[in-house]
């Protein structure tokens, strides 16, 4: 009996360690005082102790500066680490890569005698810690920085998942968000993701901290960069089943121990759930705010408590729900709340197009059309919850959506020969007739 519970014991060490502490995902532009009280509440507040990593800027300096003031404004304790791409272990060489290199990789990965992240003294003041930061930047620059060229960890990319394993917090804001996900994104757009042929130039992923567990990616800069498009892909490009797109000044803050996600912020995160995870097409999507929870293992959502149900209580007056640029700034949450919120509707479509070939004679596009389910519902913030929005409706105003499906149609359309002298009406036209189909209406 004894050695059994030995074995129980080293085996829950060996794979259950990582599962005890918290990641802070940011999705960039973090100004929210919200997000920086929570991120130092949950690293013990005044006995926080916070190691801060510039790695990802151009000016790591800087960056943990920036970063070091916010938190001991806090009254937490912060620790300056001075890992960098220019000092750390297995950069010895000009770094070259088929599809992402830095400006300058001669000058910036240059050889070094330092090799930071081998060096005992370095890895003995990450483990003083018990929370660690990165900023932003290019998560690029922290994961060749931290790991080795075979992916595995440096001593203090080792250091750094021990303080997580231990109960810490692991937090990053834009590349320091990216950089938590095993594959991370590194590069790509929507449209490019979702229209051209496999490989690194639809979208870019490389070895990434694999803090966030197997089979969950997250994205930063999400709804504000229109990035649905690109998430699909990497997703399904890696058989990735469950990822997570966190807008500007807002966080999601992953509880390793129970799988549980929290919303934090002034924005939203969208959770996607390919229907098939090695299929872009279709997926089930949550929209969710401050306060919402997304349990991992059981695909459920809690909404904030503050959150009124519209759920088959539409309020908008009717009309077909389409827009124009999908993959523009917040247009993808908008198309989600007018479809759960719009009178005699229940789903709307959006269009994207990539110029083809010939861009004066062909364009080439996806569409993506968000529907509900039997399963969706719908949740809006009213007067106690966003005290300047009074009315139901408008800009200010805040909606959960949970279980709404979205599908994906990659288009082509061509102008004919004839329309070729009136190039510009050609492809109006061909435009216009795209967006009468989406829509169910006749041709002209």
């Amino acid at each position: 009996m004894l050695s059994r519970l030995a074995f129980a014991v080293v085996l829950l060490v060996a794979t259950g360690a990582r599962a005890e502490g918290t990641l802070f995902i940011v999705g960039g532009n973090a100004q929210s005082d919200l997000l920086f009280d929570r991120f130092v509440d949950l690293a013990g507040g005044r006995s926080a102790k916070i190691c801060i990593f510039g790695t990802n800027s151009s000016d790591p300096q800087d960056s943990r500066d920036f970063y070091a003031g916010l938190f001991r404004e806090r009254g937490a304790e912060t620790v300056a680490v001075e890992v960098t791409m220019q000092n750390s272990a297995w950069n010895t060489e000009p770094f070259e890569d088929d599809f992402f290199t830095f400006d300058d990789p001669e000058e910036e990965v240059r050889r070094t005698e330092a090799r930071l992240t081998e060096n005992p003294a370095t890895v003995a003041l990450v483990r003083t810690c018990n929370a660690v930061w990165f900023g932003g930047g290019n998560q690029n620059r922290g994961a060749f920085a931290l790991l080795n060229q075979d992916g595995s960890d440096t001593p203090v990319m080792d250091a750094i998942r021990r303080i997580v394993a231990e109960g810490g917090v692991f937090g990053g804001t834009s590349a320091g968000a990216a950089v938590q996900s095993d594959p991370m994104i590194v590069n790509g757009t929507s449209i490019d993701s979702l229209s051209l042929p496999s490989g690194p130039l639809r979208v870019g992923t490389s070895n990434g901290f694999g803090l966030l567990p197997a089979g969950f990616l997250a994205d930063q800069h999400f709804l504000v960069w229109g990035r649905l498009g690109r998430l699909l892909v990497a997703m399904a490009d890696n058989g990735i089943a469950q990822g997570v797109g966190v807008n500007e000044d807002t966080a999601v803050v992953v509880d390793l121990d129970s799988g549980v996600w929290e919303v934090v912020g002034t924005s939203q995160a969208l959770v996607v759930e390919l229907e098939d995870p090695s299929d872009p097409k279709a997926a089930i999507l949550h929209l969710l705010g401050d306060g919402d929870r997304y349990d991992t293992a059981a695909r459920t959502v809690v909404v904030n408590g503050a959150l009124g149900d519209i759920t088959g209580d539409p309020f908008l007056p009717q009309a077909p729900i389409f827009k124009l640029g999908i993959f523009n700034a917040d247009v993808v949450p908008e198309i989600i709340t007018l479809a759960v919120d719009t009178i005699g509707e229940t789903s709307g479509v959006g269009i994207d197009f990539l110029g083809g070939a010939d861009p004066r004679y062909s364009v080439y596009g996806v569409q993506l059309r968000f529907a509900q389910t039997d399963d969706t519902r719908a949740y809006l913030c009213f007067r106690s919850c966003r005290a300047d929005n009074p009315d139901r409706s408008g800009s200010l105003a805040r909606y959960s959506v949970t279980n709404m499906r979205s599908t994906v149609e990659t288009l082509a359309i061509a102008v004919t020969e004839a329309d070729k002298p009136e190039t510009r009406r050609g492809r109006f036209q061909a435009i216009t007739d795209l967006i009468k189909a989406a829509l169910g209406l006749p041709k002209l």
